[in-house]
């Protein structure tokens, strides 16, 4: 599967599903932006944003690959990887992507994560969060990349291995 130069916008859900079964998919070039809705909440409460640029799962040996897209105002995260006890993140290559204002920059939890792989991206304002809700995460790596405008540009959750090299953090 292959989703080249493509504009996807103001889609009421996410602007991309992958799921695991689109195996060794890619995604290359594409403006996506401004998907997702406010969902109401409790009377007093702000707003909480739903809906991804991608939403994704993978399971090895397939890799998924997304590069040089640019997000722009997703309404809860750019790019959004979920496991559960059968759906994986496993084996993802982020490459030159460039995503400006969300939530998460890229969300990914919910199942053991393994062999995620951050190079040369550009995130502002937002946190790249890898590995929430579980503690037998594996693999990842960031390199090379710019991560600034928000109050915590990095968020790295049990990891049995992290690499982190020629990064520039800064806060908002």
């Amino acid at each position: 599967n292959r989703v080249y130069h493509n504009i996807i916008h103001d889609c009421l859900g996410d602007g991309i599903s992958s799921f695991q079964q689109a195996e060794d998919s890619e995604y290359y070039g594409n403006l996506i932006f401004n998907n997702g809705w406010w969902a109401p909440r409790v009377l007093g409460e702000s707003a909480l944003g739903n809906g991804h640029g991608i939403y994704t799962q993978n399971a090895a040996p397939s890799t998924k690959t997304v590069e040089a897209n640019l997000f722009i105002n997703a309404y809860s995260s750019p790019i959004k990887g979920a496991g559960t006890g059968s759906a994986k993140v496993e084996n993802y290559d982020l490459t030159d992507n460039v995503s400006i204002n969300g939530t998460f920059y890229y969300d990914v939890g919910g199942s053991s994560v393994d062999n995620v792989n951050l190079l040369r991206e550009k995130v502002w304002g937002q946190t790249v969060a890898l590995g929430y809700a579980t503690s037998d995460n594996r693999t990842a790596s960031i390199i090379d990349s710019y991560l600034a405008g928000s109050d915590l540009p990095v968020n790295l959750s049990d990891f049995n291995s992290i690499v982190s090299t020629g990064n520039t953090l800064a806060g908002a």
